[in-house]
């Protein structure tokens, strides 16, 4: 009995984990990216592979939910535990 719980509380983790993390999927030749107002691109965190434009005011950033602020912006984070779980580092873009 004991096995069965470890097993459901490692089945449970593992699909925890997926549920938070980002999908994303490296194509062959990634696309040219052009973004508003001039901003530089970023690689894109989740993959690590295409450019990306960064979170404009209001969207989401942080290091588990988004990506980098754009210039002038910063990541404003939610407090852990209420609207997101806890541990992750997530937010919004705000002007500094």
């Amino acid at each position: 009995m004991k096995w069965i719980a470890i097993l459901f509380l490692f089945a449970s983790l593992i699909s925890y984990s997926k549920a938070i993390s980002p999908i994303c999927f490296c194509p062959e030749n990634c696309p040219p990216v052009e973004c508003p107002n001039g901003e530089a691109p970023v690689i894109n965190p989740a993959c690590r592979c295409c450019l990306v434009c960064p979170a404009q005011q209001g969207e989401f950033c942080g290091a588990d939910c988004g990506l980098p602020c754009a210039t002038n912006l910063k990541c404003e984070l939610f407090p852990s535990g209420i609207y997101i779980p806890l541990g992750l580092d997530c937010g919004t873009c705000q002007p500094e």
